[in-house]
């Protein structure tokens, strides 16, 4: 398993350990699916991999749009929230707020047995049900291609009112 330095300290685990992007992305490639937070380069790294992905509750104010994002647009495996395992967070919230009570629900989650069984229990059926097939965040490198950054930024000026939605961009 690969995790941050930071995750990997804590599970203080010999099978868990940080690696540089290019490896990950090597080792996700041949994984039968990850289990990743919705942040956008988790995100990109699920696309560009073609693996099923289980999203992670989220743990910050922008993961809970993203998951909902890629779930509204098909690009969603599976994914799992706090309210899933009896513990709703108001994603509408101040920032703030937002960021407090996920720290509250995280520390909750992990002093109490019957929440860490319940937490696995969901992940684990969720996990049970991503198969061989590939991984439906793959359909953003479809749409956006090998550059995509030039098609998205076409598509942001576009909804800004720079009227080039759709079109690809002029070269520079």
């Amino acid at each position: 398993m690969t995790a941050s330095q930071d995750v990997a300290a804590a599970l203080d685990d010999p099978a868990v350990a940080t690696y540089d992007h290019e490896t990950v992305l090597d080792l996700m490639s041949g994984a039968v699916y990850a289990c990743m937070t919705p942040g956008l380069g988790n995100i990109y790294d699920a696309a560009a991999t073609d693996v099923p992905t289980l999203w992670l509750p989220p743990v910050n104010d922008t993961h809970p749009r993203q998951v909902g994002l890629l779930r509204d647009h098909g690009c969603c495996d599976a994914h799992l929230d706090w309210a899933h395992i009896g513990h709703p967070v108001d994603y509408d919230a101040p920032i703030p707020d937002i960021l407090a009570a996920v720290t509250r629900v995280v520390r909750q989650v992990s002093k109490r047995r019957c929440a860490r069984d319940l937490l696995t229990a969901r992940l684990r059926a969720l996990a049970d049900g991503l198969g061989p097939a590939p991984g439906r965040a793959r359909k953003l490198t479809d749409r956006f291609g090998q550059d995509g950054t030039r098609h998205a930024a076409t598509a942001l000026l576009g909804c800004a009112g720079g009227g080039q939605s759709g079109r690809s961009p002029s070269p520079t």
